[in-house]
């Protein structure tokens, strides 16, 4: 399955990040502490519209499901640390082995 992290991803997620970041819990937005994670990592959002299915990262795995778990390549675990570390990221794309 290729994946496409759009600039719409990545400004999303930076916004439900500052989101959070402001009111300080998950819950403030009634979303789901187990599908934070969905909505703040550009990753998850693109693989959820890939999919058609919700998607969670955690890291180098992304996850469909508690059994549908599927390594992420190189090139997305740099993104998530890079994303996770603030940086600047740009728009890309990778293919997921499914």
């Amino acid at each position: 399955m290729i994946i496409e992290v759009t600039q719409q991803h990545i400004d999303k997620a930076l916004a439900y990040n500052r989101i959070r970041a402001a009111y300080g819990r998950e819950t403030d937005l009634n979303i789901p502490k187990e599908l934070w994670t969905s909505y703040t990592c550009p990753i998850s959002l693109a693989a959820a519209d890939a999919s058609g299915k919700a998607a969670q990262v955690d890291g180098s795995i992304v996850s469909f499901n508690i059994i549908d778990n599927h390594k992420l390549p190189e090139e997305a675990r740099a993104f998530v640390s890079a994303f996770d570390l603030g940086e600047t990221v740009e728009p890309f794309s990778f293919e997921l082995v499914m």
